[in-house]
């Protein structure tokens, strides 16, 4: 897959290193791809930000780094998509755009937006499969949305958000643990932030329906002209979300989307995925729910459909590092 970012977010990339103090006009990544900014594409190759990264180390290399970037970019994007998010009236509806035309942004991230146990979840999905650079954007995304939402409803909510990332916690953030405005949970089942439920009540003083439907068409169009990649990964998942705990084999899920296993095996496969390690990622989200919700490790396994308890623990353990048991007291 080839691996885009929005040229106006690259700008703001690009000029927060300047803010750090990096001679960003004057580099070698100007010489060779500041032409990229002038084009006529709307987009450019997200390798350029790889580049930049290299160049100014002493700069990006800072633990807090990605954090400030993130709250950077919330207070100081200007796009079409992002002023129609400004123009929403709840939070809900920010968050339902938001994920709808998030390739806007980027292929790189894909959240996905529901609902799940009184909270808004977005998770959060890795589309570049390059591990140097996941948390570094997980970072980035977290405090990006967090400043974003600062920006609207004011400060005073960094409570209400939480990040959870399926990577152990590095070394360096015990030393700006105190730094970060919202919670963050290490060696979790999956990546997404949480927001609590009580933001639905909020209401966007600055929402204005009217200027929302305006700018929402241009949006559309501006999102008509790219593809959006992933596409089957999304309703396999969504699939298999909504037939929980009665998992349709893969034959039948490629029934439903009118098409043939070998065609469906075959989309996933484009997309660096397969319909067992789906089936896997839901299962074990699930069982997480399950087990913070209290339920006994044989009732979880039963729950979701597995063959035994012992296959459960060993599948459970694999992915996660621990039993469920030891999850559980985590």
């Amino acid at each position: 897959m080839k691996a885009y970012i929005g040229k106006e977010y690259l700008q703001i990339y690009l000029d927060y290193l300047e803010v750090c103090g990096a001679d960003v006009q004057s580099s070698r990544w100007m010489a060779n791809y500041g032409h990229n900014l002038n084009n006529s594409e709307g987009f450019v190759s997200f390798f350029l930000i790889r580049d930049l990264r290299k160049e100014f180390k002493a700069i990006t290399d800072d633990p807090m780094f990605p954090f400030n970037l993130g709250y950077y970019l919330g207070e100081n994007l200007n796009t079409y998509l992002e002023y129609t998010l400004k123009s929403c009236s709840n939070v809900e509806e920010i968050a339902d755009l938001s994920t709808k035309f998030h390739f806007i942004r980027s292929n790189v991230l894909t959240p996905k937006f529901k609902f799940v146990d009184g909270q808004i979840e977005f998770e959060i999905y890795n589309e570049f499969e390059e591990n140097e650079y996941w948390l570094p954007m997980l970072f980035a995304t977290a405090a990006s949305t967090y400043g974003f939402f600062q920006t609207i409803y004011g400060p005073g909510h960094g409570h209400l958000f939480k990040l959870l990332i399926t990577e152990p916690e590095p070394k360096y953030f015990s030393q700006i643990k105190d730094q970060v405005p919202f919670e963050i949970r290490f060696n979790s089942l999956r990546n997404c932030l949480l927001m609590d439920s009580s933001c639905l009540e909020l209401i966007n003083p600055a929402g204005d329906p009217r200027l929302k439907s305006l700018l929402l068409e241009n949006v559309k169009q501006q999102s008509s002209h790219i593809s959006q990649a992933q596409e089957y990964r999304y309703k396999v998942r969504t699939l298999l979300e909504e037939s929980a705990p009665q998992y349709p084999s893969m034959e039948q899920a490629a029934e439903r989307l009118n098409l043939s296993k070998r065609t469906l095996a075959r989309r996933l496969q484009g997309e660096n995925t397969t319909y067992l390690k789906l089936l896997d990622e839901i299962r074990l989200e699930q069982a997480q729910r399950y087990l913070d919700q209290g339920l006994s490790v044989n009732e979880v396994s039963h729950a979701l459909g597995y063959e035994s308890t012992a296959s459960f623990i060993n599948l459970f353990k694999k992915h996660t590092g621990k039993t469920p048991s030891e999850f559980r007291k985590q």
